[in-house]
């Protein structure tokens, strides 16, 4: 029996435990990543200069965490399970674009805070 045989595909919602089993990440790891990103889409937030910019961070930030936070609760039972996907690991294409274009406009909200920031 080969490893393909034995992880299955990761077009599920438990794919969180199929990457980690199949590319030997591990899982903290995976989790740590999302809370750096949680952390510092609540600091972009919080430098932010207008209060459009600061809402918009809070909630972009929160929808992320949302996914994540539905997800591995109901990968380890603590909730049930939806149809969430977990951003940029399960498949599912519209999925993968909108984290994409949630990570872009964090990213603008970020440089435009930064740089009224040092205009100062």
């Amino acid at each position: 029996m080969t490893v393909c045989q034995l992880v299955s595909a990761a077009n599920r919602p438990k794919s969180r435990s199929t990457t980690t089993k199949s590319l030997r990440i591990g899982a903290c790891a995976l989790l740590l990543v999302y809370l750096l990103i949680v952390e510092r889409g609540f600091k972009t937030a919080m430098i932010a200069t207008d209060s459009f910019s600061k809402l918009l961070a809070t909630g972009l930030t929160a929808v992320f965490a949302l996914q994540v936070f539905v997800i591995v609760g109901g990968v380890t039972k603590l909730i049930p399970l939806t149809g969430v996907t977990l951003p940029f690991v399960s498949y599912g294409g519209s999925s993968i674009v909108a984290n994409f274009i949630l990570l872009a406009l964090l990213l603008l909200i970020s440089d435009r805070a930064r740089r009224e920031a040092q205009a100062r």
